[in-house]
């Protein structure tokens, strides 16, 4: 498998509470949490991808202006073995 195909992008929000609680999901049938968000549709920007998948998973709107990039980071996919 080449390396451009082991990686799946996505986008994923970082939700704290007032407390700096941090808000973590977990898909039915799994063991692990992570932040919610996910995959791009196709030709879809990042800001419109975790609008689109924290409305599916929570319920909840996120407005443009109230979200903001923090960086870009690698980690090993949690139901996707052998993918980062």
């Amino acid at each position: 498998m080449a390396l451009s195909e082991a990686i799946i992008p996505v986008v994923a929000a970082l939700i704290r509470d007032a407390r700096g609680h941090v808000l973590l999901v977990r898909k039915r049938g799994t063991t692990a949490f992570m932040q919610p968000g996910g995959k791009r549709d196709a030709g879809e920007t990042d800001i419109a991808a975790l609008i689109r998948e924290v409305d599916e998973e929570l319920g909840c709107r996120v407005t443009e202006d109230s979200a903001r990039p923090l960086g870009v980071f690698d980690a090993p996919a949690a139901n996707e073995p052998g993918f980062t």
